[in-house]
């Protein structure tokens, strides 16, 4: 079976990183003139676009795919034990935790893993939260597999 994507889960992330592919896009194409910088910021929109276009989380039946900015992993969906919400400690504010956004967090067999694509409000959070377990078959409350 086809791994089957999770709606509304990177929303947030992906609509930013199209707009930020777009106004790298029209840097890089407005001013041809100053050469190397221009072909930088076309090829870092493209980039930017072409991520964007793919973020996402997939439940397919042996595994949870995640595709973030950096990395794509896939998780056995049996390692996978629990999902909830973390606060957000990401670019542009490292090392603190503003209250109001929240990233979802897998934890595996070996440790937890925060899923920065999935950037949102604390409320916008625990509804993708709860969404992915279900995806995932697990029960409501406790965010472990329905039995």
């Amino acid at each position: 079976m086809q791994p089957k994507r999770v709606r509304k889960l990177t929303t947030l992330a992906r609509s930013t990183g199209v707009l930020l592919a777009a106004f790298c896009l029209a840097l890089g194409y407005g001013d041809w003139s100053h050469g190397p910088i221009s072909y930088a910021f076309v090829v870092l929109g493209a980039g930017l676009g072409s991520r964007a276009a793919v973020l996402g989380v997939s439940v397919g039946a042996e595994e949870l795919l995640i595709r973030d900015w950096f990395r794509t992993r896939a998780f056995p969906r049996a390692a996978v034990h629990a999902v909830s919400t973390s606060g957000y400690d990401g670019m542009p504010q490292k090392g603190t935790r503003p209250s109001f956004l929240s990233v979802l967090t897998i934890r595996t067999n070996e440790r937890e893993f925060a899923v920065y694509a999935t950037v949102a409000t604390w409320r916008s959070a625990r509804r993708k939260r709860d969404a992915l377990r279900q995806a995932l078959g697990y029960s409501h409350s406790a965010g472990r597999r329905c039995a």
